[in-house]
Protein backbone atom coordinates (compact mmCIF):
# COMPACT_ATOMS: atom_id res chain seq x y z
CA UNK A 1 0.00 0.00 0.00
CA UNK A 2 3.03 1.76 0.75
CA UNK A 3 4.69 1.88 -2.50
CA UNK A 4 1.46 2.81 -4.50
CA UNK A 5 -0.28 5.23 -2.99
CA UNK A 6 2.24 6.48 0.01
CA UNK A 7 0.73 5.26 3.62
CA UNK A 8 -2.41 6.44 5.12
CA UNK A 9 -2.93 8.49 8.38
CA UNK A 10 -2.83 6.76 11.25
CA UNK A 11 -6.46 7.10 11.93
CA UNK A 12 -7.25 5.43 9.00
CA UNK A 13 -5.06 2.80 9.14
CA UNK A 14 -5.76 2.00 12.90
CA UNK A 15 -10.34 2.56 11.11
CA UNK A 16 -8.64 -0.35 8.63
CA UNK A 17 -7.15 -2.45 11.13
CA UNK A 18 -10.20 -2.55 13.63
CA UNK A 19 -12.81 -3.01 10.53
CA UNK A 20 -11.20 -6.10 9.51
CA UNK A 21 -10.31 -7.97 12.50
CA UNK A 22 -6.96 -7.04 13.17
CA UNK A 23 -5.35 -7.96 16.92
CA UNK A 24 -6.07 -5.30 19.66
CA UNK A 25 -2.15 -4.95 20.04
CA UNK A 26 -1.90 -4.34 16.37
CA UNK A 27 -4.71 -1.65 16.88
CA UNK A 28 -2.85 -0.11 19.94
CA UNK A 29 0.54 0.08 18.22
CA UNK A 30 -1.03 1.61 15.01
CA UNK A 31 -2.08 4.31 16.63
CA UNK A 32 1.68 5.23 17.59
CA UNK A 33 3.18 4.77 14.45
CA UNK A 34 5.78 7.51 12.95
CA UNK A 35 7.01 7.52 9.29
CA UNK A 36 10.77 8.48 9.16
CA UNK A 37 10.22 9.52 5.94
CA UNK A 38 7.18 11.57 6.21
CA UNK A 39 9.03 13.17 9.59
CA UNK A 40 11.70 14.36 7.23
CA UNK A 41 10.35 16.16 4.85
CA UNK A 42 7.48 17.46 6.61
CA UNK A 43 6.82 21.17 5.66
CA UNK A 44 8.27 23.64 8.09
CA UNK A 45 5.99 25.31 10.93
CA UNK A 46 5.72 28.92 10.86
CA UNK A 47 7.22 30.53 13.76
CA UNK A 48 4.77 31.29 16.61
CA UNK A 49 3.35 34.84 17.07
CA UNK A 50 5.22 36.86 19.45
CA UNK A 51 4.47 40.68 20.62
CA UNK A 52 7.42 43.47 22.40
CA UNK A 53 6.69 43.42 26.02
CA UNK A 54 5.06 46.97 26.86
CA UNK A 55 7.55 48.99 28.84
CA UNK A 56 6.76 51.94 30.45
CA UNK A 57 8.51 54.45 32.60
CA UNK A 58 9.22 52.72 36.12
CA UNK A 59 5.95 53.50 38.64
CA UNK A 60 3.81 54.53 35.95
CA UNK A 61 2.18 50.28 36.49
CA UNK A 62 2.10 48.97 39.34
CA UNK A 63 0.34 45.51 40.28
CA UNK A 64 -0.92 44.60 44.15
CA UNK A 65 -2.30 41.22 45.34
CA UNK A 66 -1.86 38.55 48.55
CA UNK A 67 -0.28 35.49 48.42
CA UNK A 68 -0.11 32.62 51.16
CA UNK A 69 3.49 31.29 51.25
CA UNK A 70 3.77 28.39 53.82
CA UNK A 71 6.99 27.84 55.76
CA UNK A 72 8.52 24.19 56.36
CA UNK A 73 7.10 24.11 59.29
CA UNK A 74 3.60 24.03 57.63
CA UNK A 75 2.38 28.01 58.99
CA UNK A 76 1.00 29.90 56.38
CA UNK A 77 1.43 33.54 56.15
CA UNK A 78 -0.62 36.47 54.43
CA UNK A 79 1.65 38.99 52.17
CA UNK A 80 0.91 42.15 50.16
CA UNK A 81 2.96 41.98 47.16
CA UNK A 82 3.47 44.76 44.88
CA UNK A 83 5.31 44.43 41.60
CA UNK A 84 6.27 47.03 39.30
CA UNK A 85 4.72 46.11 35.57
CA UNK A 86 7.29 48.18 33.85
CA UNK A 87 10.26 46.70 35.31
CA UNK A 88 11.55 43.64 37.38
CA UNK A 89 10.76 45.34 41.11
CA UNK A 90 8.61 43.25 43.42
CA UNK A 91 8.10 44.55 47.20
CA UNK A 92 6.55 41.86 49.52
CA UNK A 93 5.40 42.61 53.33
CA UNK A 94 3.77 40.71 55.36
CA UNK A 95 0.44 41.30 56.93
CA UNK A 96 -1.60 40.56 59.33
CA UNK A 97 -5.23 42.15 58.55
CA UNK A 98 -6.82 42.33 54.97
CA UNK A 99 -8.68 45.78 56.29
CA UNK A 100 -8.39 48.31 53.52
CA UNK A 101 -7.37 51.09 55.49
CA UNK A 102 -4.27 48.71 56.94
CA UNK A 103 -3.35 47.76 53.43
CA UNK A 104 -3.33 51.06 52.01
CA UNK A 105 -1.16 52.49 54.90
CA UNK A 106 1.20 49.43 54.53
CA UNK A 107 1.17 50.33 50.34
CA UNK A 108 1.74 54.21 51.36
CA UNK A 109 4.33 53.00 53.31
CA UNK A 110 6.78 50.33 51.52
CA UNK A 111 6.29 51.41 48.23
CA UNK A 112 4.72 55.14 48.02
CA UNK A 113 7.41 56.47 50.53
CA UNK A 114 10.46 55.89 48.58
CA UNK A 115 8.93 55.74 44.80
CA UNK A 116 5.78 58.12 44.64
CA UNK A 117 2.26 57.29 43.76
CA UNK A 118 2.10 54.85 40.73
CA UNK A 119 0.07 56.53 37.86
CA UNK A 120 -1.98 53.16 37.84
CA UNK A 121 -2.77 50.30 39.85
CA UNK A 122 -3.88 46.94 38.99
CA UNK A 123 -5.67 44.84 41.60
CA UNK A 124 -8.78 42.45 42.36
CA UNK A 125 -11.72 43.39 43.23
CA UNK A 126 -11.17 42.28 46.78
CA UNK A 127 -12.39 43.26 50.76
CA UNK A 128 -8.88 44.43 50.83
CA UNK A 129 -8.98 46.85 48.00
CA UNK A 130 -12.72 48.22 48.22
CA UNK A 131 -14.21 51.19 47.65
CA UNK A 132 -12.02 53.52 51.05
CA UNK A 133 -8.45 52.05 49.00
CA UNK A 134 -9.50 53.04 46.02
CA UNK A 135 -10.94 56.33 46.97
CA UNK A 136 -7.76 57.27 49.01
CA UNK A 137 -5.93 56.69 45.93
CA UNK A 138 -7.95 58.47 43.71
CA UNK A 139 -7.26 61.32 45.78
CA UNK A 140 -3.75 60.76 45.34
CA UNK A 141 -4.46 61.08 41.18
CA UNK A 142 -3.94 57.08 40.86
CA UNK A 143 -5.97 55.20 38.71
CA UNK A 144 -7.36 52.44 40.00
CA UNK A 145 -8.43 49.28 37.29
CA UNK A 146 -9.88 46.52 39.45
CA UNK A 147 -9.63 42.96 37.70
CA UNK A 148 -12.47 41.15 37.30
CA UNK A 149 -12.10 37.37 38.65
CA UNK A 150 -13.56 36.66 35.00
CA UNK A 151 -10.98 38.85 33.37
CA UNK A 152 -8.30 36.75 35.35
CA UNK A 153 -6.03 37.31 32.37
CA UNK A 154 -5.34 40.91 33.16
CA UNK A 155 -3.32 39.67 36.62
CA UNK A 156 -1.08 37.42 34.55
CA UNK A 157 1.63 39.31 35.55
CA UNK A 158 1.45 39.43 39.12
CA UNK A 159 -0.14 35.92 39.29
CA UNK A 160 3.10 34.52 37.58
CA UNK A 161 5.59 36.64 39.46
CA UNK A 162 3.40 35.15 43.06
CA UNK A 163 3.91 31.80 41.54
CA UNK A 164 8.04 32.48 40.96
CA UNK A 165 7.82 33.74 44.73
CA UNK A 166 6.10 30.55 46.04
CA UNK A 167 8.51 28.90 44.58
CA UNK A 168 11.30 30.50 46.08
CA UNK A 169 9.96 30.54 49.47
CA UNK A 170 9.12 26.27 48.99
CA UNK A 171 12.76 26.13 48.60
Amino acid sequence: MYLILGHPRNEDFTWLLNQHGGRQAAINLSRRLKCSYCLRHRPVKHPRGSKLPRIGSFNSQVALDFLYPVDADGKTYQVQHVKDLSGMLSVCVPTETRNSVEILRTFLTVWCSWAGPPTRIWCDRDGAFARSFVEELEKLRVEVDQILAEAHWQAARIEHANRTLKIIWKK
